[in-house]
Parts: structure tokens; sequence; C-alpha cells
């Protein structure tokens, strides 16, 4: 075997019956085995995907936990790639729904801007990087930046219908995760990531071609 690719981690539905460990305990130790296994098998090169982010993000721990595994990589000895996307589509398949059943959440004002990648193009560029036709770290975004105001939008317009939204302050969000911390630790850590990237710009250089509105479009054409 010659290259070993990873994107395996604990699940960021905060639904608490898709798991309670956090991001730490699941991700770091999970990405540690694979990559011991790697070295004893002599495997060349190994690719990890993790997130976009900034120094400030860092005391996030679903940031932290992703960036733990990164160091286990630089001190591996092997060659090795991390690949960190703003977010995937896929993400905002759950807004879709929202807005589909009606009324869609905005932490925040919804102006801070962002530019999710299609799965698609972000596997165009694992390819790469399992290639060895990439640099060893590489942020990357989609071909297209948005509000959070105007993702949700686009998620209606693809269902013809009118936008309705509802504000939360994301301090209010932060002060239900440290509460939730003690008993659903991996609900806190990830819907306090959300309501950072939510209102905090998160621009990585473009990638691919495929636009969120595409996404949606296909989402609303599903019976």
């Amino acid at each position: 075997m010659d290259v070993v690719f990873s994107c395996v981690g604990a699940s960021i539905d905060p639904a608490p019956w898709k798991g309670w460990r956090s991001y730490m305990d699941v991700d770091v130790p999970a990405n540690g085995n694979l990559l011991d296994a790697a070295k004893r098998a002599g495997v060349g090169r190994f690719v990890y995907v993790s997130c976009a982010h900034d120094a400030a993000m860092l005391g996030l721990h679903y940031v932290a936990a992703h960036e733990r595994v990164v160091e286990r990589l630089r001190a591996s000895g092997l060659a090795w790639h991390a690949l960190r996307p703003t977010g995937f589509f896929s993400a905002y398949a759950m807004l879709f729904d929202l807005a589909r059943r009606g009324v869609a959440p905005l932490f925040g004002d919804g102006s801070a801007r962002t530019n999710p990648i299609d799965e698609a193009d972000l596997a165009d560029a694992c390819a790469d990087a399992i290639e060895g036709n990439a640099p060893a770290e590489q942020d990357l975004g989609g071909p297209e930046v948005h509000t959070r105001r105007e993702a949700v939008e686009l998620a209606f317009k693809a269902l013809g219908r009118a936008p309705r939204t509802v504000s939360m302050p994301a301090s209010a969000v932060r002060a239900m995760c440290w509460l939730l911390r003690p008993l659903l630790p991996r609900t806190a850590h990830i819907t306090e990531f959300v309501a950072h990237v939510s209102t905090h710009e998160c621009i990585a250089p473009a990638r691919g071609t495929r636009t969120l509105a595409q996404y949606y479009a296909a989402l609303a054409a599903k019976p």
C-alpha cells in the first residue's frame, strides 16, 4: 500500500444520538491509529482532510482536534498532505431541509462571508494530493463567496419561496454550548464551531466549478 487517505472523524450532526464523545476523544486517536499502522506497513504518503481556520479558531475544540492530527502528521516522517476546506455543500443540506419546512435560522446578522466547496471538487483536490501533485498544506473553497444570509436565501430561491429566517444571537448560542459541554460535549463543540464560523469570515482560495445554487437546485429536484 502506497497511500493512506483519511477523512475519518466523529459525526458533525449535533443530534445526541449520533454520539456524545468529543472530537478530541474520537478524531485524534482514530487517525493516530491509522498513522501508526501506515508507518508500520511502510506506507509513504498520508492525506488528511482537516478544516479551514484562522489562529483564533484554534480555541474551538472541533478545529483543535483536527489540527492535533496535523501535528502528528508533521512529526511522522512520512510524506503528508493536509487539505482544509471551508465547508462542504452537504453541510448545507440541513439548512435546505429547514428552508423546505418554512423557516431557517441565522446566527448573528448573516453578514459573515464564506465560500463552501462541493464534495466532488474537494475530491479532485484530494486525488491530486494522493498522487503527490499538491502542496503539503492547502486551504480550499468553492468558486463563489456568499454571506450566510445569501446562502439561506439561495435555499429558499431553489424552492421557489420567499425567505423566512429567525436570528439567533451568537452569544446566546455560546452560553448554551457552555452549559451542554459536561453532558453532551460533541453537540456543544460542533454547535460552538457553527456559531463561530457563521459570524466570522472564512474564505479560502477557489477550487472547482460547482456552485451552491446548483447544489440546492439538485436537492429541490429530488422527489
